[in-house]
């Protein structure tokens, strides 16, 4: 049993630490390729393409967020599906509703609702 337990505790903080190291990895390339494009574009020409390649994607997370308000109980305030501004793309506002409990579990739910769909 201590060995089930030990192992999963490895195999969880080894996945973390893989989440971490792609997560870093592509915002390296991310960064580099908007450098790049810079050399080439001016900023705003940068945004608009970079908001045009992302526009599914977006709409994509967004939705997922949505959905899992609704398949949780929570109540669904707004929904931005794609509206850039300075540090987002898109919104989805929410309520929780319950006792604790079940608050904890729609927020967790929601946040991770783009990697699960």
């Amino acid at each position: 049993m201590v060995e089930l337990f030990t192992d999963s505790l490895i195999l969880s903080l080894e996945l973390f630490i893989a989440i971490v190291i792609v997560e870093v990895v592509m915002k390296l390339v991310i960064n580099i390729i908007v450098q790049l494009l810079l050399l080439v574009f001016n900023q705003k020409a940068v945004n608009i393409l970079l908001n045009n390649i992302t526009f599914v994607g977006t709409m994509h997370h967004e939705l997922s967020h949505a959905i899992f308000v609704i398949l949780t109980g929570a109540k669904l305030k707004s929904v931005e599906l794609f509206k850039p501004q300075q540090d987002r793309l898109g919104r989805v506002t929410y309520a929780t509703r319950g006792n604790k409990v079940l608050k904890s579990l729609q927020c967790t739910m929601i946040s991770i609702a783009p990697t699960l769909m």
